[in-house]
């Protein structure tokens, strides 16, 4: 097919051609919006998955839901600097605002102060006001409970200002350690891989009216790619530039594009990951790998390790600082990127064939290929 007018585009954040399996989440918060139009306010809204599942791209619907309804937006990425979520609320309300407010010095009672003027003068208006944070696990607990102080007391006065997160799948426990009060605050969506009805429309809708996916072709590329959204986009863009035909991508198109779909995961979305690691952090991962998909308990990690709870206990921390990994429950820990375990498997297998030979591994046979 033209690579040219290749409809997949895998990327960080990139809105999917076709953005199936998540109609509830979207149309929920579209009531929400409205019954704030209506002098009933809503919760915020928190996502919370695995990378690679969707988030960010479903906080760019939200905004768009929310422009729709008439709304400003702010767009916020925690972890940019110690007050950057303080500092990032702050000039996105004094770009509407123009007032001598929030200059107590308590950071908490100065962003309540901007947030309860802010969201007055766009009821005035008849509008509202979202802000969009991503990367929520990168906020200090200080940060998180200061936006948790300021949620509630927004709540109380019901103006209409409203945040949208995003977060690893550890975030509904961190807003409660932030605050006690603090998942009150919060509608919480864990989002997940798209079921096999919503991954084959994300795979199907693209290509048509003017091609199609022989039945196979289809099933083979799901097998590859797992139900993930990024892992079906970068499968889909493969399979797409090898099809010679206009109208169709058949079986042997998908089983010669799965190698090259493989190595860009690997090159780039996983690669990425790991090389943030420390020596200490690589063998924690290749250990967890090792065990299987987990989530794994963590003194099992440390037995696997050879190490005692404590010695494992810092390392595990740094991952999960780094978000690498994430506490599912207390005692346990988890991939936050899916599949990583398939990927670690395949790079030690290759070490290791290199230093059994002195020579790079040979390339994967298509068999071979899948991210599972």
């Amino acid at each position: 097919m033209d690579r040219r007018s290749n409809p997949f585009r895998p990327g960080a954040g990139a809105q999917p051609p076709a953005l199936a399996g998540r109609d509830r989440e979207l149309q929920d918060f579209d009531v929400a919006i409205q019954r704030y139009m209506l002098g009933h306010p809503e919760r915020s809204i928190l996502l919370s998955g695995l990378r690679g599942v969707g988030k960010t791209v479903l906080l760019r619907e939200c905004e768009r839901i929310a422009g729709g309804h008439g709304w400003e937006s702010r767009s916020l990425e925690a972890g940019r600097g110690e007050d950057s979520l303080v500092e990032a609320v702050a000039a996105g309300a004094r770009t509407a605002l123009a007032f001598g407010q929030a200059d107590s010095g308590s950071r908490g009672r100065d962003m309540t102060d901007l947030l309860l003027a802010l969201g007055e003068a766009a009821a005035e208006r008849r509008t509202g006001v979202l802000f969009m944070i991503d990367e929520m696990q990168f906020l200090p607990k200080r940060e998180l409970a200061d936006l948790c102080m300021v949620l509630h007391k927004v709540s109380q006065h019901a103006v209409p200002v409203m945040v949208a997160g995003a977060d690893l799948p550890s975030l509904p426990g961190l807003v409660g350690e932030a605050k006690s009060y603090g998942e009150r605050l919060f509608s919480f969506r864990t989002i997940n891989s798209l079921s096999d009805a919503d991954a084959r429309r994300a795979l199907a809708d693209p290509v048509a009216p003017g091609a199609t996916w022989e039945p196979s072709a289809l099933d083979e590329a799901l097998r590859a790619a797992g139900g993930y959204p990024y892992f079906l986009q970068e499968v889909g863009r493969c399979a797409w530039n090898a099809a010679p035909r206009p109208d169709l991508i058949a079986h042997a198109d998908v089983r010669r594009a799965t190698p090259e779909a493989l190595r860009s995961l690997d090159e780039g979305f996983f690669r990425v990951r790991f090389d943030r690691a420390t020596d200490g952090g690589r063998a924690y991962l290749r250990a967890m790998a090792a065990m299987g998909p987990g989530p794994h308990r963590t003194r099992d990690v440390a037995q696997h390790l050879g190490k005692n709870s404590t010695a494992a206990s810092a390392v595990r921390a740094n991952l999960i600082r780094k978000g690498l990994c994430y506490a599912p429950r207390p005692g346990y820990v988890g991939f936050t990127v899916p599949l990583f375990d398939g990927y670690l498997q395949r790079i030690g297998e290759e070490q290791r064939s290199q230093s059994r030979t002195g020579a790079a591994a040979p390339p994967r046979e298509p068999s071979d290929t899948r991210l599972r």
